[in-house]
Order: C-alpha cells, then structure tokens, then sequence
C-alpha cells in the first residue's frame, strides 16, 4: 500500500463473530478502532430501508450549491429561503420527509432541484425516526448487548455521491452502522493530532486527505493514516478523540450510536473535563471574550489528545501493527 502523503498507512483490523470478552479487552478498554463484518443482516437491512423510503419523519439537510464544496464544514448555515438574497453562501440548511430526501439522493434529476441543477443534498444527523427503529434485528447475543449497552439517541446519516465528511475527532465514541452503500473511512490516532491543523471544534483545516497540500499542512507528512471501506452490515468502532475522514463515492445511508465503551473512554471524559472546567473562567459570554473562548477549546482539544498519546496510545497502536497492515 503506498503511503501517499502519510508517514505510513495501514488496514484497520476486521472481525467476523468477535468473543465480547476478547473484543473489550483488544479493543474498547485501550481505544482502538475496528470494524465487524457482516454484523448485520443484509435482508433485515433491506427490509429497514423499505421502511426509510416511505418514511414521512422529517430530518434536517444540508444542500450545498455545488457538488464540488459539498463537504461538512463548520460553516453556519442559513435557512434555504434566504438562498436567493445570499449568493455567496454555499451551503443551506433544510427540512424534508426523510423519504423525499433519499429519493432526491438515490435520484438528484428526477426531481426539481431545491436551489441549482447539480446541487448536492445529503442528510446530517436526523434522529432514527420511530417509524423505522434501528436496529433491524432483535439480538439478544452477549455482543450485541456489548455494542448496545449505552446507546444513545441513534442517529441516521444519508449521503449523496461526492460528499467528504471532512477530518475531525468526537469526544464521545461512536459505533457507525453501515445500512446501505458504502464509505471509505480515514483514521488518525490522538497521538497525531497535533500533526492535523485541527480547529477549536475538533475539525481539521486541511480540506480534504486525498489531496493534501503538503507545502501549506507539512506536518501530516509524519502522520500514520488508518483505512478501512464499510460494506452494508458492517460496523465501525470510532473511539474518543480518533480523528477519521469519511468518504461517499455513491449513495449511502448509516446509523451512528454515541456509546461509553471500555476504560478509555472513562481516562478521556476525565482528563477532557478536568481541562475543560480549569479553562471555564475563559468561557464568560461577551462579545470580548469569544476569541478567548475558542482558544480555550482548542487547547482542551489539544491538550487532551497530546495526554492521551503519551500515555501508552502510540505503543499500544505499535503492539497491534501486524494486524493493521496488509
């Protein structure tokens, strides 16, 4: 595998039928990433989506003017009924049924186009709507229960060929379900972090990793990349502050649950707060003091992922490297 722009890029590890007990142990109480394949039964799956293509729940979208700038930003985005007075604005927010919005995704020119011809749609975090409740499959295995023992409000993500979720890290871990198409995912350790031009709000400034400008972001150069591409049934383990960039080259719908793990998490949540509420008296509300603020955030993000890799992350990443390369 060429490394590309990277230090070095290796395979996530892929399961099939992990033991509960193992899985903890390897993976959630250290913090690493994995995937399980074929987790989920492609004909449950199937059958789930017949639910979402009528579903009449209404989620929030982004429609983006251009396929070319629809990648997740940080950008604020107004309503689309100010599309018209705002022409130098790229990207709009919208309510729609989430069946019209898969169906304008499956099927963009069968429909009339919500701002321009070639617009990009694609739905950010809507809530699982009650009329299809996920997850398809009612599984009473001791993993299972693992992998839904704290599960949060599940989340449905619907994509649009072309859109990068561009490179950012959670302070919450995340078990993504892939339902339908596939993605192409992209991860880097804590230890990296510094190494990733990162923002106050955990979202790298470099736009997009297959294309890295290495004269203006050098230091990525020294980062070691972590790949995988999600088949329909399989799930990702993204744990806490892992950087990960996520691509859609069709279209694809996924189901994210926000879980607490293993050992890693708890070590995470504690040391992020503890920085957090020692920089609170940054944090005041006025106008003067928003700069600062920010600042405040990036130094916890900073801080807390530089901690977290000297305390035996990259080690433990060096231990498991057989199974992340080819």
């Amino acid at each position: 595998m060429s490394a590309g722009p990277f230090r070095e890029r290796r395979r996530l590890p892929r399961l099939r039928a992990p033991e509960p007990a193992a899985l903890a142990e390897r993976f959630f109480d250290p913090g690493l990433p994995f995937v399980i394949e074929g987790f989920h039964h492609l004909g449950h799956l199937a059958r789930w989506m017949g639910l979402l293509e009528s579903s009449r729940a209404v989620v929030p979208c982004v429609v983006a003017r251009d396929l070319n700038v629809a990648k997740i930003s940080d950008a604020d985005r107004p309503p689309i009924a100010r599309a018209a007075e705002l022409p130098e604005v790229r990207e709009f927010s919208v309510d729609l049924p989430l069946a019209e919005a898969w169906a304008r995704i499956r099927r963009p020119d069968g429909h009339q186009p919500l701002l321009v011809r070639g617009e990009c749609l694609y739905v950010i975090e809507g809530l699982v709507p009650e009329d299809c409740p996920f997850p398809p499959q009612r599984d009473s295995t001791a993993l299972a229960a693992r992998l839904y023992s704290d599960p949060r409000t599940p989340l449905v993500i619907v994509n649009m060929p072309g859109m990068i979720n561009r490179n950012h890290a959670h302070v919450h871990e995340v078990l993504l379900h892939q339902v339908h198409g596939r993605k192409k995912v992209r991860l880097f350790s804590p230890a990296d972090g510094s190494r990733l031009y990162a923002n106050a709000d955990r979202r790298s400034q470099v736009p997009d990793f297959d294309r890295v400008d290495l004269g203006r972001f050098p230091q990525v150069a020294e980062t070691t990349a972590h790949e995988t591409v999600l088949e329909p049934g399989d799930v990702i383990f993204l744990p806490s502050y892992w950087w990960h960039e996520i691509r859609v080259d069709e279209p694809a719908v996924s189901v994210a649950y926000t879980i607490e793990a293993g050992a890693w998490a708890r070590r995470m949540f504690a040391l992020h707060h503890a920085l957090a509420e020692a920089l609170a008296p940054l944090e005041t509300g006025d106008a003067e003091a928003t700069g600062r603020g920010a600042g405040a955030a990036a130094l916890v993000t900073a801080t807390t992922a530089a901690l977290l890799g000297e305390e035996g992350l990259a080690p433990t990443v060096a231990a498991l490297r057989y199974e992340y390369t080819d």
